[in-house]
């Protein structure tokens, strides 16, 4: 039978908590500006739908696949074309 514990601080020991670490004297990194941006969008859900169902095949958010994808259209010097 597993006894039941009244106060967990009584049953803590000093190896079970972490060391505090102080962020007082912590510098804002200056190289974290410009690297990502966030933003929104208005999309088709169908759209929207794509994208979720590759993510979910991926094991990754649709996030992730939507930035994928747009990087390698910007790294690759993509051209884009709009038919009606």
């Amino acid at each position: 039978m597993t006894e039941k514990i009244v106060n967990i601080e009584d049953e803590l020991l000093d190896d079970d908590i972490p060391e505090i670490i102080d962020f007082t004297k912590a510098i804002h990194n200056p190289y974290i500006n410009g690297i990502r941006k966030d933003v929104s969008i208005n999309m088709p859900v169908r759209t929207l739908n794509y994208f979720r169902d590759q993510a979910e095949k991926l094991g990754v958010s649709y996030q992730t696949v939507i930035t994928l994808y747009l990087s390698e259209c910007a790294n690759n010097k993509r051209e884009i074309r709009i038919s009606n």
